[in-house]
């Protein structure tokens, strides 16, 4: 990941911070709104929360800034990890976005700890930037969601990342209904006693 393909990982991922942040709440006002939250996790040799989740923009644009590359490439302990943050109550939607430059080279399979996810919910996306181990798609495949045309994504550019991460947050986060109007005919048989404007549920 050093070099470019770390830089335009960042920018790509502060992108798709960015265009959630906006589509949750019809706003880029630096907070994450609708109840959605996100977090963080890198891994090399093991992975590490960088943030848990969270609605801050600027929290977490640090975060992705801090990310350096180095060590060795361990996918299960990032999928555990990423699964461990959500809250198996809430009724929220779970998605990881797994973003990898090759291949497992540490630690046991990830597949198992994958299909563990996505039995509890989890919708998984994979993104993956051809490096110097090369990518095994078919892994990606396994590993994400289905179908694996909406859900997997593989780029031997790597300066494509960015628009990469915008499709995704587009596809993801769809805008909540705002501004309704409901235009009725109320039949003179029927007379109007009051009207409550619905309210947004408090998130979980």
């Amino acid at each position: 990941m050093a070099g470019s393909p770390l830089a335009n990982m960042k920018a790509g991922a502060k992108t798709f911070i960015d265009i959630i942040d906006e589509s949750t709440d019809g706003s880029p006002d630096g907070n994450i709104g609708s109840g959605s939250r996100i977090g963080i996790v890198s891994f090399a040799d093991t992975a590490t929360v960088n943030t848990q989740l969270i609605t801050s923009v600027d929290a977490l644009k640090s975060a992705v800034d801090s990310l350096t590359a180095g060590g060795a490439t361990n996918h299960a302990d990032a999928f555990a990890k990423a699964t461990q943050l959500f809250d198996p109550t809430s009724a929220n939607a779970k998605v990881i976005v797994m973003f990898t430059d090759g291949k497992t080279t540490v630690g046991p399979p990830a597949a198992p700890v994958a299909a563990a996810a996505r039995a509890s919910g989890v919708i998984i996306y994979c993104i993956g930037l051809i490096g110097s181990d090369g990518i095994d798609v078919s892994v990606l495949n396994d590993w994400a969601t289905d179908p694996d045309a909406s859900h997997v994504a593989v780029t031997p550019d790597d300066a494509d990342l960015e628009e990469l991460f915008k499709d995704l947050a587009a596809n993801i986060s769809k805008t909540g209904a705002t501004d309704i109007v409901i235009d009725e005919m109320v039949s003179p048989d029927f007379s109007i006693t009051s009207v409550i404007p619905p309210q947004q549920k408090a998130p979980p």
